[in-house]
């Protein structure tokens, strides 16, 4: 577990709630607010727990697991609360990094950006939805879940180029593991591009100023809305029919 600090002192270099297993996300949209709180991994890195505030940040949405892509991007968070510290306004959802981090870059300055790697959206996918896939890498099961967190943090920071490399031996195992997982795209994995909504009074980090890109594994939608979507559909196509038919 990563070093408990206040609100105002607490500043990660992308350095959650202790569990034994990932929490699946919520659904994020564009405008809504989110706050962090410390969990899994040893500082620099490990993961964060966010918490979906919504688009006003007045009610939660639920929490999830979540990791940083970028290396030299910075925030505050509440310490092991989930319902305090500064907030973070969602800009973006996209596949990218906007600005770029340490490595990986594309674009030019400053309209830098870093895509996504397929190879980081099958760690991630598996780490908050089949864990037990997981139990194929070597020293997983073994492993702590402070462990995991680190090595998933340190996987991810390597596979992005954020790092050029990783003594983690568990991070290497999980990096060889992707690395055969024949993933060509990224899924249902988004990166949250974050801004400093309010900043808990710390002046170091203006509000509206760019702030972080976190992972984020978009939900599947409910059998209900497949069904309204069907039934809209069914409906669209029976009133093109209609109106065929009432063509002279």
């Amino acid at each position: 577990m990563k070093a408990k600090f206040s609100v105002k002192v607490a500043i990660a270099g992308c350095a959650i709630l202790a569990s034994s297993y990932a929490l699946a996300a919520p659904q994020v949209l564009v405008g809504d607010k989110i706050k962090f709180a410390d969990g899994n991994g040893d500082s620099p890195g490990g993961a964060f727990i966010l918490t979906n505030w919504g688009p006003t940040g007045a009610a939660s949405q639920g929490s999830f697991e979540s990791f940083c892509l970028e290396k030299n991007e910075y925030m505050n968070y509440g310490g092991l609360a989930y319902n305090v510290g500064p907030i973070f306004k969602v800009d973006s959802i996209s596949t990218e990094a906007k600005r770029g981090g340490l490595g990986g870059n594309q674009g030019t300055a400053p309209n830098t950006f870093d895509p996504l790697d397929a190879k980081t959206a099958f760690l991630y996918t598996n780490y908050i939805e089949t864990p037990s896939a997981l139990g194929a890498v070597a020293g997983w099961n073994a492993a702590s879940v402070i462990a995991r967190g680190t090595a998933m943090q340190q996987a991810i920071w390597t596979i992005e180029q954020e790092l050029t490399s990783t003594s983690n031996t568990l991070a290497n195992s999980l990096i060889a593991f992707a690395a055969v997982s024949g993933w060509t795209d990224t899924g249902r994995v988004k990166v949250l591009n974050l801004s400093w909504w309010d900043n808990a009074g710390d002046t170091r980090f203006p509000v509206g100023t760019y702030a972080q890109d976190q992972l984020y594994l978009a939900p599947v939608p409910e059998p209900e809305t497949y069904a309204m979507l069907l039934a809209g559909l069914g409906l669209i196509g029976f009133v093109a029919k209609r109106r065929r038919r009432q063509l002279p």
